[in-house]
């Protein structure tokens, strides 16, 4: 697969894979390159919701090996700013990601014509 240089390319290899209608919750799976492992759907919600919980996300990273991931999700409002929920799961996500040595080194919220970077707005 290929490497994920920035958020921009983490954002390129998603925009052309999810449903705008309904918020979706991805992950991509990083080996010690920020090579992309494999990116994978991990729960499909509604139109203004999706809950998921992070031991979808690092079963999955833990499965394929992962030395880092990236999640990010989708907002079919098309606005990509953060709520309050996004702001406190990312903070979840990355206290995990210390715990168990594999760390979340970005969080994207999308839509089909831009995106918001957690680590770009040095959230991360």
């Amino acid at each position: 697969m290929s490497s994920v240089i920035n958020s921009r390319s983490a954002f390129e290899l998603l925009k052309n894979q999810f449903n705008p209608d309904v918020e979706e919750f991805w992950g991509l799976f990083l080996n010690n390159h920020l090579n992309v492992i494999d990116f994978k759907l991990i729960h499909r919600g509604t139109m203004d919701s999706c809950s998921v919980h992070p031991r979808d996300i690092f079963r999955e990273a833990i499965r394929l090996n992962s030395c880092a991931i990236i999640i990010a999700h989708n907002h079919p409002s098309r606005s990509v700013d953060p709520s309050p929920a996004d702001l406190k799961l990312t903070q979840k996500f990355k206290k995990i990601g210390q715990l168990v040595q594999i760390p979340v080194i970005d969080h994207l919220i999308f839509s089909d014509l831009n995106y918001y970077s957690f680590k770009e707005k040095k959230l991360m």
